[in-house]
């Protein structure tokens, strides 16, 4: 049971490193791209609007998890539900704005991965239902007129935001699913787990 125990433990930890990763790559991709352009104050002003609601949610999941359980997964909704709108009616043009939705997304779910290293299964599920709005809005937003792939579609900015964190959310599902039979079987205490 030990090994399973600490699977579960090596499991976790790869996890988050990806996720923190990926995060960083990602953020400092996004806020390069911004301020390339438009740059100036504008830059500064839009990278604000995503990073500091992100560094607040990630503060929120990493030391209150129990609140954060309650609060990310109504984000998470709202922003699925803006992101979808966005992709089948075009509110905003991403030609002139950027990928709006995209960023947004970006900066809910690395909140929703870093509850994880209390909550593994509650990440997961919120990694896991990201990931399918992400598809939904990636898949309504295709050009079909144009005869744009589903490939192609998930080759821009949009679709590579689902394969990363389905592959986290599967990570994080993973550990709890090891927790479960660790703590079923009689084993170790569950590591991580907090109030």
């Amino acid at each position: 049971m030990k090994e399973v125990g600490m699977f579960g433990r090596v499991l976790r930890v790869v996890a988050v490193g990806l996720l923190t990763l990926f995060g960083t790559l990602a953020g400092l991709f996004i806020a390069g791209e911004t301020f390339a352009d438009p740059g100036g104050w504008e830059a500064v002003v839009l990278t604000a609007a995503w990073a500091l609601p992100l560094i607040a949610l990630s503060v929120l999941a990493l030391v209150w998890p129990g609140r954060s359980s309650k609060v990310l997964p109504v984000v998470l909704a709202l922003v699925a539900g803006w992101v979808i709108v966005d992709a089948l009616a075009h509110v905003i043009d991403r030609d002139v704005r950027g990928p709006v939705g995209v960023v947004s997304m970006f900066a809910v779910l690395i909140p929703c991965g870093l509850l994880g290293v209390h909550r593994a299964a509650e990440a997961g599920w919120l990694l896991l239902a990201g990931a399918a709005a992400q598809f939904v809005a990636t898949v309504a937003s295709m050009d079909r007129a144009g005869g744009q792939s589903l490939w192609s579609a998930f080759g821009g900015s949009t679709g590579v935001m689902v394969l990363p964190f389905l592959v986290l959310a599967m990570v994080f599902l993973a550990v709890a699913a090891a927790e479960r039979w660790t703590d079923g079987a009689g084993g170790t205490q569950r590591l991580g787990h907090a109030h």
